[in-house]
């Protein structure tokens, strides 16, 4: 939706945070606060399984873990560690029923 409906759909219906319902400027966004809440994943991490690492090991560095016992698959990733803020996300989609949460859940 763009344009003139995209306007009035705003001026009636303001985009709100995912997870507090504060005001955001898009649809499917987060608040600044919940935003800084989640605790993302980044490099580094198991190059196999994505668990982060407290230090970087190399671009493909293997976990004990996975050296141990390799899993069945050859690479996984969360965009997320799961905490309060990224569960209250999960929760809703999960168990309340919030579809509206998956599009924008699933670009993470």
């Amino acid at each position: 939706m763009g344009g003139i409906a995209a306007y009035v759909t705003n001026l009636f219906f303001p985009p709100q945070c995912m997870a507090c319902h504060a005001p955001v400027t898009r649809v499917g966004a987060l608040c600044l606060p919940c935003w800084n809440a989640i605790d993302h994943i980044t490099i580094p991490h198991c190059y196999c399984c994505g668990i982060p690492f407290e230090i970087p090991l190399g671009e493909r560095a293997i976990c004990a873990a996975c050296m141990a016992s390799p899993p069945p698959y050859q690479m996984a990733r969360a965009v997320c560690r799961y905490n309060q803020a990224s569960g209250r996300l999960v929760s809703a989609l999960k168990y309340r029923d919030h579809t509206h949460l998956a599009p924008y859940l699933g670009k993470w």
